[in-house]
């Protein structure tokens, strides 16, 4: 821990505050991940295989509170650490520094009548209400553009689960009950396994094949996905081409979208701007990438029959599964777990992977490529060789208007990294670190774990696998792909943290949704829906046949209820500042605070010092160099007081007290003592010709 404390600093000392930030908020987020990933892997792996009603029963407070109680423990916990790291640093009271912004402003030029010309002044007029108005159009296609993606996908993935075998296919046609000629309940025939009509809830000839095709219409596995069959590769294929839709060809559609809005708002700092474009791709990214899964979770798991009838009537009858919908074969952690994986693959790849072997092999790859008469060239009459930028610049340097004997020039820097200038120039044609999208990437992962942790407990365990290498990734990003980052202060992390909350509330109604709706968790403790089909399947549905959904919809109400009071109870309980930081950070601002009137202390004279000093020295009875409220009841009495009440004396004290230490420094005293008559409290308070007669009596 001390080690990865020390890593923290040692990136604030070389890149500046926001990016150690990033890399703390990282090191917290992992800490908290990786003893949840212990347990719920083994959680998972020793009751799965043991006993599926076990496993179902015990995975319901696992999945709950991991969204109600650890989300809200990371967020907290994150809030008091950036506090504490905001001391450490000596920012906690110092304002966030304000750049220009740099993203399409508005500027008007304006006559300076003392200066005689024109300048540059920011327009405060602006386009957001406008851009406001246009995010209505925009969410609306939005909807419409998920819905046209999504429900492709999904089908996609229910037509590679409900596919019969091929075996059970042909056997359908060969017999004549997939063409309507044989009855499905005929006493003469012999099904093959997994291949009774009675499981389907909409068993329909008109949807049947003409043919049986492996691939299109048939497989030649069962519809329980197994590793390393025809049927689990057509899934995983379906995984792989959703999560590239949804991270990288949607997640960059809506990044340029929101940037476009943002940049139009005419924001006049660099901090509003990031505030805005946060709040915006944050909303946007979140709500994209769980609506598949949301649309699983809560549509098709308890609607499927009557959608796949709907979009057989609206002419879609070619996404339809063959021989129509089949009960309880959608399980929620069957049907999550690859688009999951899947996602947090490509991130992972296309993040930080691509970038880090970019950065590490791209000067190879273009030596390797240049062609050979470029390098042995040898410099001619005709064709003299250029110098390199780094070597002109070197030059420039040593021979130039800035040459001096006094400061001599370098081949390289004197440090452990022995930096050329031909390194300093190709670091300083390369892209910044930006850390917003890092933000959003662990953002977006935060809620995965946090909702879907319910329907697949391995998901904190893919999500440290990536971290693992994701922390190392954006590191060497940051020392070899990317331009070195200018330091600004920073206290936090700013509107990601809000975001984190954010993300922390809608997890608890989302998992509340997946046990009562969804997942058959609920199910599994009530013993009359614990019927031996349903438990035989061992898929992750509920039983539709044991509770209406008006009982259901009110077992989930209760839960969300339950789930935002643990939320409301742990923020409660854990303040956002710890006790000890809060009071480091007044004693800080005390002692910046009595530093300033230190300096001022002197415009008093040396005399009128003197005196004051002998004054204070009288009243400070017990040594410490301090008033207490004690003491300074006895300077109000000493000088006349015209009113001692308990009221009178906390405001004198607090009026002292400007400094908020809960006691009285000299230079408080002297300077409020020596401008007491010009003082509209103090003149009122206490007898001020009483308080001169003291002081002139001082020797």
């Amino acid at each position: 821990y001390q080690r990865r404390v020390h890593g923290v600093r040692k990136i604030r000392w070389q890149f500046g505050s926001g990016t150690a930030m990033y890399f703390a908020f990282m090191h917290h987020y992992s800490s908290w991940l990786a003893p949840l990933a212990l347990f719920c892997a083994l959680f998972y792996f020793s009751l799965y295989a043991f006993s599926w009603h076990v496993y179902m029963r015990l995975i319901l407070p696992v999945g709950f509170l991991t969204a109600a109680l650890w989300s809200v423990l990371v967020a907290r916990g994150w809030c008091r650490k950036m506090k504490t790291l905001a001391l450490e640093w000596g920012q906690n009271n110092i304002p966030e520094e304000e750049f220009p912004n740099q993203h399409n402003p508005s500027w008007v030029n304006r006559y300076n009548p003392v200066l005689g010309e024109e300048e540059r002044h920011y327009d405060p007029d602006n386009h957001r209400r406008l851009v406001s108005f246009a995010m209505i159009p925009v969410v609306v296609v939005n909807i419409l553009l998920l819905m046209l993606v999504s429900v492709p996908f999904a089908q996609w993935y229910i037509y590679g689960k409900m596919a019969p075998t091929c075996s059970c296919c042909s056997f359908l046609l060969e017999s004549g009950v997939g063409t309507g000629r044989v009855s499905p309940d005929h006493p003469g025939l012999k099904y093959p396994p997994n291949c009774s009509p009675s499981s389907y809830s909409s068993f329909d000839v008109s949807l049947a094949p003409k043919s049986c095709v492996w691939g299109r219409n048939c497989f030649d596995s069962t519809g329980a996905i197994l590793i390393v069959t025809d049927r689990w590769y057509y899934v995983f294929l379906q995984g792989i081409a959703m999560g590239l839709m949804l991270d990288t060809v949607q997640g960059e559609a809506f990044r340029r979208v929101t940037r476009f809005m943002v940049g139009h708002e005419n924001w006049r700092t660099e901090q509003q701007y990031r505030r805005s474009l946060v709040r915006k791709q944050f909303s946007f990214m979140w709500f994209n990438m769980f609506f598949w899964f949301f649309l699983i979770a809560f549509l098709y798991v308890p609607y499927g029959a009557a959608l796949q009838r709907f979009l057989f009537r609206i002419g879609l009858g070619f996404i339809v599964p063959s021989w129509g919908w089949q009960r309880g074969m959608i399980g929620i952690d069957s049907a999550f777990v690859v688009p999951l994986v899947a996602t947090q693959a490509i991130n992972l790849v296309l993040e930080t992977l691509v970038p880090v072997v970019r950065a590490r092999a791209l000067p190879w790859v273009l030596l390797w490529a240049r062609p050979p008469a470029l390098i042995s060239r040898e410099p001619t009459q005709d064709c003299p060789q250029e110098p390199h930028p780094s070597q002109q610049l070197v030059s420039w340097l040593s021979t130039g208007p800035l040459a001096c004997d006094a400061v001599p020039v370098l081949g390289s820097t004197p440090d452990e990294n022995r930096y050329t200038a031909e390194d300093i120039l190709v670091q300083a044609d390369q892209g910044d670190f930006d850390t917003d999208p890092e933000y959003l990437d662990m953002m977006l992962q935060y809620g995965f774990v946090c909702n879907f942790t319910q329907a697949w407990p391995l998901i904190p365990l893919t999500a440290a696998i990536n971290n693992f290498f994701e922390i190392r990734g954006d590191m060497v990003k940051l020392c070899f792909g990317c331009r070195r980052p200018a330091p600004r202060i920073t206290s936090g992390i700013g509107e990601w943290q809000n975001a984190m909350y954010l993300v922390t509330m809608l997890a608890v109604p989302a998992s509340a949704g997946l046990i009562a709706l969804s997942t058959g968790q609920l199910d599994s403790w009530i013993p009359g829906c614990q019927t031996a089909r349903w438990m035989a399947k061992e898929q992750m549905s509920p039983n539709l046949q044991c509770m209406d959904w008006g009982q259901r919809l009110f077992a989930a109400l209760v839960l969300e209820h339950l789930g935002f009071g643990i939320v409301l109870i742990v923020m409660a309980w854990l303040r956002p500042v710890p006790p000890a930081v809060e009071e480091a950070a007044r004693v800080n601002r005390s002692r910046a605070l009595r530093s300033i009137q230190e300096y001022y202390l002197p415009s008093l004279g040396d005399e009128t010092i003197r005196k004051l000093r002998v004054l204070y020295q009288s009243f400070d009875t017990d040594g410490s160099g301090m008033l207490s409220r004690a003491e300074i009841l006895a300077l109000l009495q000493r000088c006349g007081a015209k009113s001692c009440t308990r009221e009178s004396l906390e405001l004198v004290f607090r009026h002292l007290d400007t400094s908020e230490g809960d006691a009285v420094s000299f230079a408080e005293f002297a300077l409020a003592l020596a401008k007491a008559e010009d003082d509209p409290l103090l003149s009122n308070v206490i007898d001020v010709s009483t308080l001169k007669s003291m002081i002139k009596k001082v020797k």
